[in-house]
């Protein structure tokens, strides 16, 4: 009984020793919005700029949130589209958690989207 006790705390202790905090992580929240409401169901392309390594495509949510996690500093354009809107940014990503706000504007608004 003894054994099986030390080896469940050996799993258990393993376990929280593998896992990374939280705050070790590079944390992006992206909220994308209309000058009137939250956007769902956008299409958010985040792509790393200076190796062109990563490239992650994904869809907001019902909130017009997505969120990306990385383990190390990444420098990231974003850009995002719907039907006949798109606007794009740039972000250095750093540990921590960040949240952007990006209004997504028509593509008329080219001057004025980020883009």
């Amino acid at each position: 009984m003894k054994k099986v006790l030390i080896a469940f705390l050996s799993i258990i202790s393993l376990s929280f020793l593998s896992c990374k905090k939280e705050a070790d992580l590079y944390q992006l929240t992206v909220l994308v919005s209309t000058e009137s409401s939250v956007v769902n169901d956008a299409s958010v392309h985040l792509y790393e700029a200076t190796t062109g390594g990563t490239s992650i495509f994904r869809r907001t949510d019902e909130n017009g949130e997505v969120r990306f996690i990385f383990e190390q500093v990444m420098h990231a354009e974003i850009e995002i589209t719907k039907g006949s809107a798109r606007s794009c940014t740039s972000e250095i990503i750093s540990k921590g958690h960040k949240t952007i706000y990006i209004e997504l504007k028509p593509f008329s608004q080219q001057a004025t989207n980020g883009c």
